[in-house]
């Protein structure tokens, strides 16, 4: 949640666009791919099988598990000892608690070429995990995931600069929320969580993997490039305004299932997220024949098709100016609950 003085003015809002602050940090890739590790340490220790083609997350853990066995014994020796560390209790929550925030927000401001400092917020068995995996990862996979992560922020930042004044003014307008005082931090890593991207709200910290995306029904890679890349970053940054039951979105949903006297729907502030985003990039090259992201990974997928035609019949209707924005979300909920 955003605290009012960090919300900016309408007279901000019009004079400046979103700005991004994108980042390849040493610390930061380091602890998401401990993390993503040490799930798959655990998954192999349980004897799973883990195949890249069952979902995101098997095809990550898959892959990070393939580069943990190229290691040398030596070095894989040393860096099990950092994932029996993550192994017990960080890999086992999401990215998104509290504890995974402040690891996050501690170590994406630690100097590159520095030590993880004594002093600092991070639990000890975190600095002893970290400490023991860091000559590891700088002598070996370090060098690969920064390239990569650079050639991603390259190719995105231009393309997000340019279109950021119209996609901030139109999400901005479509929210009828404004957003936070920026710039936005965006870590770039080359393992992110399952889905490939999350948002921190306090602070503001925005985590993109640089890796393609997986689409959950033919399991094919996504691209994360281009058109799509540009979506994700405003889709990652309207988590900022866009929650359960805050902001204007998030309560209009809340004030909907109230009057309907119907349970609010699982995750429906999340698909209004998904289908304005995916709307707002698409206007912005209405020449061109645009997939929004959740169509192209098949969000809907498990449990979401009632979502996708809910927001197509009240909630388009609404981003074309045709439609009340309440009675536009109540509907929205009324279609998603039947």
């Amino acid at each position: 949640m955003i605290a009012a003085p960090y919300l900016r003015s309408e007279a901000a809002a019009a004079e400046a666009p979103l700005s991004f602050e994108f980042h390849s940090a040493f610390w930061e890739n380091l602890h998401h791919r401990l993390y993503m590790q040490a799930q798959a340490y655990e998954a192999v220790r349980r004897g799973d099988h883990l195949n890249p083609t069952d979902s995101a997350w098997s095809a990550l853990a898959s892959d990070s598990w393939q580069e943990y066995q190229r290691l040398s014994q030596p070095e894989r020796k040393q860096w099990e000892r950092a994932l029996q560390i993550y192994a017990n209790g960080l890999a086992d929550m999401d990215l998104l608690d509290a504890p995974m925030a402040s690891i996050d927000a501690a170590v994406s401001h630690i100097d590159d070429r520095a030590d993880v400092p004594k002093s600092s917020i991070l639990h000890p068995a975190t600095i002893q995990a970290l400490t023991i995996a860091a000559p590891v990862y700088r002598a070996t996979l370090w060098h690969a995931d920064d390239a990569a992560n650079r050639r991603w922020i390259a190719a995105v930042a231009p393309h997000v600069s340019d279109h950021s004044a119209p996609l901030t003014s139109r999400l901005e307008g479509w929210y009828r929320s404004p957003w936070p005082v920026g710039p936005y931090r965006v870590d770039v890593t080359r393992y992110a969580n399952w889905a490939g991207c999350y948002t921190n709200t306090d602070p503001i910290h925005i985590i993109m993997s640089s890796r393609d995306f997986f689409n959950n029904r033919t399991h094919a890679a996504v691209p994360n490039s281009g058109r799509t890349a540009l979506e994700m970053v405003f889709h990652e940054a309207s988590h900022t305004v866009v929650t359960p039951g805050y902001g204007t979105v998030g309560t209009a949903i809340e004030n909907g299932a109230t009057e309907l006297r119907k349970p609010e729907p699982d995750g429906l502030w999340h698909a209004v997220i998904f289908y304005t985003a995916g709307r707002a990039v698409g206007d912005e090259f209405p020449a061109a024949q645009y997939q929004m992201f959740a169509d192209a990974v098949d969000i809907y997928t498990h449990g979401w098709e009632p979502y996708r035609k809910a927001l197509i019949d009240h909630w388009q209707p609404y981003l074309d100016g045709k439609r009340p924005f309440d009675e536009a979300l109540k509907d929205v909920v009324a279609a998603a609950s039947a």
